[in-house]
């Protein structure tokens, strides 16, 4: 994948503007950091994060293999495209592990979404010190901070694999957050008008 070498189907991961210059969407610096953790840590990068971020953030029922282990495939919802199609086997495996590769649930991913917030006021810091989750959720580059989407007191991310959609959403300051999860590619924007009906049923700040 990093040189974008068959059986990849990807073109080689390459610096192509100036770090740094612009906002762009880089699913291959997540694959670069990827192979840094293997690198370092000499061991899988799912071992490796199981290890050091899920099980301290008490997502036990989250994982980085790929493919999904056999036991674990009964649980795994099955993903479905726009068009209602089903994912040839059920769903995708991707060597893109830190970019494409988590499985998790609803109530995992909020756990990482409450995890941010404490560690942002000092309550706690299972993962990252709380000088480093400010930096993460300091803006780089126009909105965007150390990988999640900013506007003022929010921090959030939306992610799209073959047949899933998820969106998260979390407040620094209110403490409030939701974490929605499709197992299909919607493009009607479901995911969208759920977030606000939600934000206006709790009577969220219209910040986001």
């Amino acid at each position: 994948m990093l040189d974008g070498r068959a059986p990849a189907n990807n073109s080689p991961i390459r610096v192509n503007i100036i770090p740094g210059s612009k906002v762009r969407y880089s699913g291959g610096g997540f694959v670069v950091m990827q192979q840094l953790v293997i690198d370092v840590a000499s061991q899988p990068f799912s071992q490796y994060l199981n290890t050091f971020v899920l099980q301290p953030l008490g997502m036990t029922n989250s994982t980085f293999e790929q493919p999904l282990a056999e036991s674990k495939a009964p649980n795994a919802a099955h993903g479905y495209y726009a068009g209602r199609t089903a994912v040839k086997h059920g769903w995708h495996i991707y060597p893109e592990i830190a970019a494409a590769g988590l499985w998790t649930t609803p109530t995992d991913l909020a756990r990482y979404v409450i995890a941010i917030q404490q560690t942002f006021a000092g309550k706690c810091a299972p993962v990252i010190s709380q000088s480093l989750t400010r930096e993460m959720l300091t803006p780089q580059k126009e909105n965007v901070g150390l990988g999640l989407m900013l506007t003022h007191h929010y921090f959030a991310h939306e992610g799209r694999n073959e047949g899933f959609d998820c969106l998260l959403i979390g407040n620094t300051e209110t403490g409030s957050g939701l974490v929605l999860m499709l197992n299909a590619n919607d493009d009607t924007g479901v995911l969208q008008s759920l977030k606000k009906f939600l934000a206006h049923t709790y009577q969220w700040p219209r910040s986001q």
